[in-house]
């Protein structure tokens, strides 16, 4: 599924585009619902904390470069996006270390 960009006109002539996505998909061979988008990437809490302040302070949060809400717009948490960085780093790195025992074997 893929989502219409939309854009909108902010002061002194700023575009700002936003879009919509799924949380999951579902897998095309097994079935299951999945997590499936990059949330957790262009959120806010993914920046080095003194430069999302810096950014924040100068833009405000709605005029960030990037970020990530909830499908109503209303914002996610920032304890909620870290949980989710965390889990997908665990993931890569058991992924990682699965293909290290299968080279090494």
């Amino acid at each position: 599924m893929r989502a219409a960009s939309e854009f909108d006109w902010l002061e002194n002539d700023t575009p700002r585009t936003t879009q919509i996505n799924p949380a999951t998909a579902v897998h095309p061979v097994t079935g299951e619902k999945m997590w499936f988008n990059q949330a957790h990437l262009f959120h806010v809490s993914n920046l080095h904390k003194e430069f999302a302040d810096t950014l924040i302070g100068s833009l405000g949060e709605k005029n960030l470069p990037r970020n990530t809400y909830y499908g109503d717009g209303s914002p996610i948490e920032l304890g909620c996006s870290g949980y989710h960085s965390r889990c997908l780093r665990a993931d890569e790195d058991q992924v990682h270390l699965a293909t290290q025992r299968s080279a090494a074997a």
